[in-house]
């Protein structure tokens, strides 16, 4: 009988020798076939803790990428409102400009009526109308219009009644 405790002690410190050998690798539950030396090596050896700790940092850092693409998100959301805002506004721009366009035009046919009036200064005006509204037209169609064509086109409309406005 004493030989049996060297040798149960031998097994037991063999086992525990395995038992505390597991890894976090070892130990991740899926992909583990649980078996009952592997279940006490990962929980004595702490495979089970480290386990534990890359999946709730794995769980955080998706946490954090969650939240920086629903910041991106919210973002070009932003973004894309601001967009329809503008588009809004120059569309806006440019039908007051259409209007403001056409009274020009009545305000030509009515200066090439008069008598006396500068016929060469009205057809140049005209054909510099013809190029507004033509310019007008395109810019309104783009699908985004751009705000510093708008302007330019708003400036020349600007520059044309003034010259009209002295006929």
């Amino acid at each position: 009988m004493s030989r049996m405790l060297p040798r149960r002690s031998a097994v037991l410190l063999g086992a525990a020798g395995l038992l505390a050998a597991c890894s976090a690798e070892q130990c991740d539950t899926s992909r583990m076939t649980p078996d009952l030396f592997t279940g006490l090596g990962c929980e004595v050896g702490g495979g089970f803790s480290a386990q534990e700790r890359i999946r709730s940092d794995q769980l955080n850092s998706a946490r954090a990428n969650l939240s920086i693409q629903q910041n991106a998100a919210a973002n070009a959301q932003a973004d894309a409102a601001n967009a329809v805002q503008a588009k809004a506004e120059a569309q806006a721009r440019l039908e007051t400009l259409e209007s403001s366009n056409a009274t020009l035009r009545r305000r030509l046919t009515a200066a090439q009526q008069r008598a006396g009036a500068d016929r060469a200064a009205i057809s140049r005006a005209q054909a510099e109308l013809d190029a507004l509204e033509r310019d007008r037209a395109r810019v309104q169609a783009a699908p985004q219009p751009n705000a510093a064509d708008v302007q330019a086109l708003q400036a020349r409309h600007d520059a044309l009644l003034k010259a009209v406005t002295g006929l």
